[in-house]
């Protein structure tokens, strides 16, 4: 991936009402930028001041998950909330080719620690799945849950854009869009893929798809058919939701160009 300037030892919080400069990748400290004071929410407040137990004056980074790095000072606690003055504000663009990974939930805890490893993975968008086999339909509760923890997950592996969660959808509908240039079905013993490498580095946007435990129907495997998905083995195995969807995340991460 490109290199992203980071200071490991530095807290990393998350703001989404930071500065938002879509077309420059380095501001310095203009007044406009420098003067800006960002409030914290409540939860990252709390996070700063009685958790970490960070004084007024303390360095810190702040990113707003589309992409700003802002280099940021605390300015003071006001009531439950942390006020921060930026010093230095960076936009990074995404890494290519985005991937799309649409798949069935596992049941309980699995899901959320596989959405928070597809997180650490670089994969922009999750889709969770309702497929004809499906087992476990997660809540709306749920994905609001998942939609928090791309934000811890992102502050622990340093990532400047988060993960999308997606509302749920058929699997006849998440391979029906007409936006990705590639689309993978996880498949166990299907035949390898002709320049696989080549066609993921010709891609912009790539989806793929995990079917649940039962596997996908006859109707839902007709249906990516007609909608041009191939099928793609990533294991001699059959392996759980969890493992499929992590194994195919960073195989695509490792085989795609990462410009």
């Amino acid at each position: 991936m490109p290199h992203t300037p980071q200071s490991p030892s530095t807290h990393r919080f998350f703001c989404s009402t930071l500065p938002n400069h879509p077309n420059t990748t380095d501001t310095p400290a203009h007044p406009e930028v420098s003067d800006t004071l960002c409030p914290l929410d409540r939860q990252e407040s709390h996070h700063a001041r009685n958790v970490l137990r960070l004084s007024v004056g303390t360095p810190i980074e702040l990113f707003n998950g589309q992409g700003v790095l802002a280099q940021a000072t605390i300015e003071n606690y006001q009531s439950n909330h942390a006020l921060c003055r930026i010093t230095h504000l960076q936009h990074h663009p995404p890494i290519t080719p985005s991937i799309t990974l649409a798949s069935a939930v596992p049941k309980g805890p699995r899901a959320d620690a596989m959405v928070a490893q597809l997180s650490q993975l670089g994969v922009d968008k999750f889709i969770p799945l309702i497929a004809d086999h499906s087992v476990a339909i997660p809540s709306s509760a749920k994905l609001e849950r998942f939609a928090k923890s791309t934000i811890e997950s992102a502050k622990q592996c340093r990532r400047l854009h988060l993960m999308q969660i997606d509302d749920l959808h058929p699997p006849i509908d998440a391979c029906a869009q007409l936006d990705y240039d590639l689309k993978l079905i996880t498949t166990p013993n299907a035949p390898a893929i002709p320049d696989l490498t080549q066609r993921i580095n010709a891609c912009k946007n790539i989806l793929v798809m995990v079917g649940p435990e039962g596997g996908f129907s006859p109707a839902e495997l007709n249906a990516f058919a007609h909608a041009h998905c191939l099928n793609w083995s990533i294991a001699p195995n059959i392996l759980r939701i969890e493992t499929a969807a992590t194994t195919a995340a960073a195989v695509l991460r490792y085989l795609a160009p990462q410009i």
